[in-house]
């Protein structure tokens, strides 16, 4: 299988060739077929065209809609589980990290260093209320970041290191409360952008020509051959705005099938009860400009009112304060932050960062993800292990369900090499007709669409568009689509009125609005977009990194560039702008003017 960065830059996946790719999800045959496209799914169909097989994949709603696009938004070893001994889960994540850091997503995965805080016992000054001190001593964190270090075979952007002068910390970080502070740990982890990385798989899949993919088609029943093992998938149309139009239902064959759909899994397998596979957790994270709220560095601090670790997060302009972490009984489709959930990060917040202005008018955003723990009873939400299981059912079902963002790779490979290969039900050799590239390290390559910021600057399209196009636009041109950044930037170039801010705005210069005409342009004719949502909550983080009062003209001005291209007449653009307008108020509980 042959196929190149330029099948990927300039791949036809429109929403306009929606009947085409459902023709031929009709018609063909498929080796495997994932249901949901979130980041495990999305991983699998990486892994499973890497391997020679013929895939196809489909979604209810957009691609990275569910959890895969509202997480902390870090790929990380996950250091906090050293204290849980989860000594294999770390060093696979941390490596894992690595890669994607060096090689996978260069310009996506951004190292960044993190500080984490020792105390000595301090008082509360706003309620009196005496605090004990941190539950780690520096001896503790320096065994800890030395094994986080070492389980990645000492291959972290920087090596972890220990300050004992609290004087040192204040110049790093001249907000940061300082009292009774004995010293801090430093280490390397990175920034990501979940959503995207999601898109750039799910499109590196369909370049190669190996992978069918499609959002807003539901399963509603599987299709078993003459021996009961499961052979395909009835699905139907999940239309967002007619939902009560006639969809004729087609069939979906596949020689294996493989459930990915994170907290639904249990929806899908029929399970109920103590036969659950999976307990939701709520994580709420709120975002604020980094002008009102100065630090230099991430912090991962314990809440102070049960000592829950939570993140406080740079992102080039924004900060991004999460996550909380509690059971979640409500609806799977729409989790949001609630007051409450606000209030409880921000108690601590505002002890250790009292210049912080963070208060509800400072709020630009919202969002709200579940996570798709594996039951484990009688362990709280933050003890719960993040692994990852692989089952298989009677009828020859796989599911794979848990597990990180950061190790979706390996997941994706432990599935297929341990379970699908193996299985004694299902043959995915077809009576050895097909050849099966077994290796665990398939799809450890880098993405086709990678670019390093070296060779991003030594590329004609940078050296052009210097002085010309906006340097926060450039910046974020980079960051969002490696590659793709030079066909948009070639477009602006021929066209200027391409580079245009989709909101003009003294209050959003391009330093907090780099988001042009030509990106979107870019997303629609390669990214499937059938919603105004779906541009502006995943292809872009739009709506959490911009005040609510703005997001009804960056609907407007975004609804014209997709009604033109995807021929949407007067009243489907005005359903799209009330629509995703009902997103940003039911996500606004911090907002109490005109949206």
């Amino acid at each position: 299988m042959s196929f190149s960065a330029d099948d990927v830059v300039n791949l036809d996946f429109s929403d306009g060739r929606r009947t085409e790719i459902i023709n031929k999800l009709k018609i063909t045959d498929f080796d495997v077929v994932i249901i949901g496209g979130g980041i495990t799914g999305a991983g699998v169909a990486r892994d499973a065209i890497y391997r020679g097989l013929n895939v196809a994949l489909i979604e209810k709603d957009d691609f990275a809609e569910g959890t895969s696009s509202r997480s902390s938004k870090l790929l990380h070893g996950g250091i906090r589980y050293l204290k849980t001994y989860e000594l294999k889960l770390v060093e696979e994540a941390t490596k894992e990290r690595n890669w994607e850091r060096d090689e996978a997503l260069p310009h996506i995965v951004r190292p960044l260093q993190f500080i984490t805080p020792v105390f000595g016992e301090k008082k509360d000054h706003r309620t009196g209320k005496a605090l004990p001190p941190s539950s780690n001593d520096l001896n503790t964190l320096k065994i800890g970041l030395d094994m986080y270090d070492g389980l990645c075979n000492n291959q972290n952007y920087r090596p972890g290191e220990i300050i004992d002068d609290p004087r040192k910390i204040a110049e790093m970080e001249p907000e940061f409360n300082t009292d009774q502070l004995i010293g801090a740990g430093l280490f390397y982890d990175t920034n990501m952008d979940d959503a995207r990385i999601v898109i750039e798989t799910i499109k590196e899949c369909v370049a190669s020509g190996k992978c069918t993919a499609l959002n807003y088609l539901k399963v509603i029943d599987f299709v078993h051959n003459n021996d009961g093992l499961v052979k395909g998938l009835k699905v139907v149309e999940n239309d967002k705005f007619t939902p009560k139009s006639k969809h004729d239902p087609f069939i979906i064959k596949g020689n294996v099938v493989v459930n990915c759909t994170g907290i639904w899994v249990d929806h899908v397998l029929g399970t109920s009860g103590k036969e659950k596979i999976t307990r939701p957790t709520k994580g709420i994270h709120f975002t604020i400009k980094i002008d009102d709220f100065k630090i230099n560095h991430a912090f991962g601090i314990s809440n102070i009112d049960d000592h829950r670790f939570f993140f406080i997060l740079p992102r080039e302009h924004w900060i991004l304060v999460g996550t909380t972490d509690t059971f979640y009984d409500e609806s799977l489709d729409k989790p949001v932050a609630t007051q409450e959930d606000i209030d409880y990060l921000r108690h601590t917040v505002e002890l250790l960062f009292p210049n912080a202005k963070i208060d509800n008018s400072y709020i630009l955003g919202t969002y709200a993800g579940l996570r798709p723990l594996v039951v484990e009873p009688g362990k709280s939400e933050s003890e719960i292990s993040r692994k990852h299981i692989c089952l298989e059912r009677e009828d020859g079902l796989f599911t794979l369900v848990g597990g990180k963002f950061t190790t979706f790779r390996l997941m994706a490979a432990d599935l297929m090499r341990k379970y699908i290969l193996k299985s004694k039900k299902v043959d995915i050799t077809r009576n050895n007709t097909i050849t099966i590239n077994k290796s665990k390290n398939i799809a450890k390559i880098p993405y086709k669409i990678a670019l390093k910021h070296d060779e991003f600057e030594a590329s004609e399209q940078f050296k052009a568009a210097k002085g010309i196009i906006d340097p926060f636009i450039l910046d974020h041109l980079y960051i969002e689509f490696g590659k793709g950044a030079l066909q948009i930037i070639e477009k602006i170039l021929q066209d200027p009125n391409l580079g245009t801010c989709l909101l003009e705005d003294p209050d959003y210069p391009p330093k907090y609005f780099p988001w042009v005409k030509a990106e979107i342009i870019y997303i629609i004719q390669h990214e499937i977009p059938r919603h105004l949502n779906d541009v502006l909550c995943r292809r872009t983080e739009i709506c959490w990194l911009v005040d609510p009062s703005k997001q009804r003209k960056i609907a407007e001005s975004t609804t014209e560039v997709m009604g033109e291209m995807l021929d949407w007449d007067k009243k489907r653009k005005k359903a799209e702008i009330e629509f995703y307008l009902s997103y940003i108020k039911a996500n606004s509980v911090f907002y109490k003017g005109e949206i």
